[in-house]
């Protein structure tokens, strides 16, 4: 890992370890904070891609005290200007979230006192980037492919698929484009395309 990889890590951290003091301010006594991790800050962070990022991308599942927080740390934040890092809220219906993706997810070790954090299963993480599909998501499915060929399932990510656009998704167009997404990563997965 190099020195721009270690400093984005020590990003996260400090950022982490601000969120977790300011906790207190917007939580009952002793109930604690749940950040569902997306987008590319998990990648960095859980997955070893190293790329910048200034964005800290949580799911937003109606807590108040997460909303509270994305105020005081989100992207016009005082903090954000000194930091140049940032609480990003993502609705759960914005990218395709499969059913279960909390359940899913694993436990992040940490020394925090009132937050949880919570790493994406990377079939999930992988279906959350199917509709956007930019260039950027693209680019980082293909890392996740390549990084975890041996734990990357086509059929669960089907599975995955299937159970996002049931739970979310009744429009055809955005249901056509998720597949053909979908269909993309597959072959690329199987090796029956070199790019996706």
């Amino acid at each position: 890992m190099n020195s721009a990889s270690n400093e984005i890590l020590a990003t996260c951290q400090r950022f982490l370890n601000d969120l977790d003091e300011h906790c207190g301010s917007v939580l009952p006594t002793d109930e604690m904070l749940d950040l569902y991790q997306i987008g590319g800050s998990a990648l960095v962070l859980h997955f070893g891609l190293d790329r910048p990022t200034k964005d800290f991308d949580v799911l937003n599942y109606g807590s108040s005290a997460l909303e509270s927080l994305a105020v005081m740390f989100g992207k016009t934040s005082n903090y954000a200007v000194t930091h140049a890092f940032y609480l990003e809220l993502v609705p759960s219906a914005l990218p395709a979230v499969p059913e279960g993706f909390r359940q899913r997810c694993k436990l992040v070790p940490g020394s925090w006192k009132r937050l949880r954090l919570w790493q994406p299963d990377i079939h999930d993480l992988i279906v959350t980037k199917l509709k956007r599909f930019s260039a950027q998501d693209r680019h980082d499915i293909r890392f996740l492919c390549d990084r975890f060929t041996d734990q990357i399932d086509v059929q669960v990510l089907q599975v995955r698929v299937d159970s996002a656009l049931a739970w979310y998704y009744k429009d055809d167009q955005y249901q056509e484009g998720i597949r053909e997404h979908l269909q993309i990563v597959i072959d690329y997965c199987l090796g029956q395309r070199t790019t996706n």
